[in-house]
């Protein structure tokens, strides 16, 4: 056991004289490699500090090899030819005729220039958010004059003072633009609105001659009476009709003929009242006669021309642009009404945005722009008349030569609702549409339109204070897009236009407007007011559009090639609401429109008419058409819930005895319930929020039968500029959104 235990130990010592000298061998050559790696590192140290003086030099080279082709940059940047835009309202032939003389001052000046097409009604809500921003879309843009002066004394508009020399012009021409004795904007070629237009080869053919100037107004009656026989509608007049602008022409033209220059300038300046026995009897003697069948219903300006031209009427009122748009303009001539000593030259006014980045080419053309030359180019393409004194008549064709003749010996005169633009300008167009077609609703009319009528230079800056605020910029995704502007919008709602706050009394002053509520000689409508109507949109399209959409989800559940039919009904969705508009607008047009050509086919003419013109359809055209739109919607949230019912309780309902509609009362209806809440909501929140086919179809009129709560905020908030008024409206419809979508989702989650 000694012996063994020995061995032992001599092993153990062994081994630890292995493992030790192990050790200390490893040991070293750790050492040795350390020492090897610090080497390494201190050798990429070195290799770093090259590398950073190395990058530091190229950084200073690159440095001043890009500061020299900066300096080449903006050296050929100098050489280049700069490029302004304009904006104008022209299009199609009309852009055609403009366009040379764009071509014109791009030879000379050697700028080149790029036109876009935008009208003034569609920039007016747009340009003062970009003045805002800092920012435009052009360089030169066409406005309405009215609005380019209250830009100007805004501090958005360039002055042009230096720029322009009045004596050069048509008396009066630069008054519109002008505030406070500085000139903001240029008048470049205009049109004249010289009377009725007739063709001469059709007044040939029937026999007719046109009455003289002095004619009495018995002879011109009796020379409507004798157009009326020979034309194929047995109407002498046709009413070109827009948004309302070509009727406020021909008014114009009976108050300038009848009340003399004069009560047009007492008009403009707020001196005489729309509703003054003086105005009132001008339309009692000579106008509203005339609307009982001598006018046609509105058309729209532009079909009505081809209407006239055909024969279908004799005399169209319009301005002389229309040379431009009839196939031979020397078959033109012109019947203004008798005796009468004034025209209404309407020249196109176009201004330089102070945020433009193009200044002195702006200056540029816009001094080439009222210059003879341009406007001596632009006369000769036709259907325009300058506005420039020193433009010959030789200059003309031979049909705008007679336009332009036309001027001598006339007092040239403001265009009355272009002038006093807005509120004035859009109520003027919109009462004057339900006039042609209720000539007895006259004092109702001239009430309208007197409580509109602003005195010149009014003051409205002040609204505009709050427009920033009432487009501030989201910071924060829901704060900002959803809780800050609905708690800004009610905040706005208890303030006046200069920022007190006024409590409810704007509340009180928009329920009380009749454009928002009218319950006088109720139940007669309309209008109502936009409150009801929406109330009454509501009532008609929820159960049309619904039960409409669950018949052709059940009818088309089974049949082939279904998906292909419920595409072509769900166009309506898909398709723009403003085209939807237009669409409905010619729908419903006298002898255009396949619903009109149905009910005269059967025989019904009071429906046959142009439903978008009278109080008592418009309304009803749109919620109908609204139902085409909306379908489409109900149709595919009812087949998709109907593809979820499973077909075994169909089949165990048959075995039972159960026909059709005892199915559809215990099985499928009840099924169906949840998806009736969302339809139900989904609808009654579109009917709320309706706005753009009233825009585009009758814009809220005529005599704002049409009118509904959205369009009447977008009215208040664009074309007045009350923003505290359109808050309030946009309160009350988040107040009965509210309302309406709560019980609903409360509904929905207990179920």
């Amino acid at each position: 056991m000694a012996i063994k235990m020995e061995n032992v130990t001599v092993v153990l010592v062994i081994i630890a004289i292995i493992t030790s000298a192990s050790t200390l061998y490893y040991g070293f050559t750790v050492v040795s490699d350390l020492s090897k790696l610090t080497d390494s590192v201190a050798d990429l140290a070195g290799s770093v500090a090259d590398l950073a003086d190395a990058l530091a030099s190229f950084k200073n080279t690159t440095e001043a090899e890009l500061a020299d082709i900066a300096d080449r940059v903006r050296e050929v940047e100098g050489t280049l030819t700069p490029t302004i835009t304009v904006v104008g309202p022209w299009a199609g032939a009309e852009m055609d005729n403009f366009l040379p003389v764009l071509e014109r001052f791009e030879a000379l000046s050697g700028i080149n220039v790029k036109y876009t097409v935008s009208r003034a009604e569609n920039l007016a809500p747009i340009l003062p958010a970009q003045f805002a921003a800092g920012a435009v879309q052009g360089d030169v843009i066409f406005m309405w004059g009215w609005w380019i002066a209250e830009q100007g004394e805004a501090g958005h508009v360039l002055e042009v003072t230096d720029l322009v020399d009045a004596a050069d012009f048509l008396p009066g021409t630069y008054v519109p633009v002008n505030a406070t004795g500085k000139i903001y904007g240029g008048a470049y070629t205009g049109k004249i609105k010289p009377g009725f237009w007739y063709r001469k080869s059709k007044f040939n053919a029937w026999g007719i001659t046109p009455p003289a100037e002095n004619a009495t107004w018995a002879e011109f009656l009796a020379f409507l009476n004798d157009v009326a026989a020979k034309t194929t509608t047995g109407i002498p007049i046709a009413s070109g009709d827009g948004d309302g602008w070509p009727l406020t022409d021909i008014v114009d033209h009976f108050l300038i003929t009848f009340g003399g220059p004069q009560l047009q300038k007492d008009l403009i300046a707020g001196t005489v009242d729309w509703n003054s026995t003086e105005v009132k009897s001008i339309f009692e003697t000579y106008l509203v006669p005339l609307l009982q069948g001598n006018f046609s219903d509105p058309l729209d300006w532009i079909p009505a021309i081809d209407l006239w031209w055909d024969g279908d009427y004799g005399l169209y009122f319009m301005g002389s642009w229309i040379t431009g748009m009839v196939d031979n303009a020397t078959d033109l001539g012109i019947v203004p009404l008798p005796n009468s000593t004034g025209l209404v030259p309407v020249p196109d006014y176009f201004f330089i945005p102070k945020y433009t980045k193009n200044l002195e080419a702006a200056k540029e053309l816009f001094s080439f722009l009222i210059s003879e030359e341009a406007q001596r180019v632009q006369v000769a393409q036709g259907g325009h008349v300058a506005t420039n004194v020193k433009v010959s008549l030789d200059s003309y064709p031979a049909v705008d030569a007679m336009v332009a003749n036309l001027t001598v010996g006339k007092e040239l005169l403001l265009d009355l609702d272009d002038t006093l633009g807005d509120p004035f300008q859009s109520t003027f167009w919109d009462q004057l549409r339900l006039l042609w077609v209720q000539p007895a609703k006259l004092d109702d009319v001239l009430d309208e339109i007197q409580a509109s009528s602003p005195i010149m230079g009014r003051k409205i800056i002040a609204a505009r204070k709050n427009f920033p605020l009432f487009f501030s910029p989201a910071i924060i995704l829901i704060l900002f897009f959803v809780v800050y502007p609905i708690l800004q919008t009610l905040y706005l709602s208890f303030l006046s236009s200069s920022g007190e706050f006024v409590g409810l009394n704007n509340y009180s002053e928009i329920l009380s407007r009749k454009d928002i509520l009218n319950l006088e000689g109720f139940p007669k409508w309309p209008p109502l007011g936009a409150l009801i109507h929406n109330m009454i949109w509501i009532l008609i399209h929820l159960p049309l559009s619904m039960f409409s959409g669950l018949a052709l989800a059940i009818i088309l559940r089974d049949v082939k090639g279904s998906s292909i039919i419920k595409s072509v009904i769900f166009l309506g969705m898909i398709t723009p609401m403003i085209v939807a508009g237009i669409i409905l607008r010619y729908t419903f047009t006298e002898r255009v429109g396949i619903v009109t050509a149905f009910f005269d086919t059967l025989g019904f003419e009071g429906l046959s008419k142009t439903w978008t013109v009278y109080p008592n359809t418009a309304l009803f055209a749109l919620i109908f058409g609204s139902v085409w739109l909306w379908t489409g919607f109900s149709m595919i949230i009812y087949s998709a819930g109907l593809a979820t019912i499973p077909k075994e309780y169909y089949e165990a309902a048959k075995i039972d005895g159960a026909g059709p509609f005892k199915m559809f009362r215990r099985i499928t209806f009840p099924l169906l319930r949840p998806l009736n809440i969302v339809v139900i909501t989904m609808t009654v929140l579109y009917d709320l929020k309706i706005f753009d086919i009233v825009y585009a179809a009758t814009l809220g009129g005529p005599g704002k039968a049409s009118t509904v709560l959205a369009y009447e905020m977008w009215i208040q908030a664009f074309r007045y500029l009350n923003f505290n008024g359109a808050a309030v409206i946009a309160s009350l419809l988040t107040l009965l959104t509210l309302v309406v979508t709560i019980p609903m989702i409360r509904f929905m989650v207990k179920r």
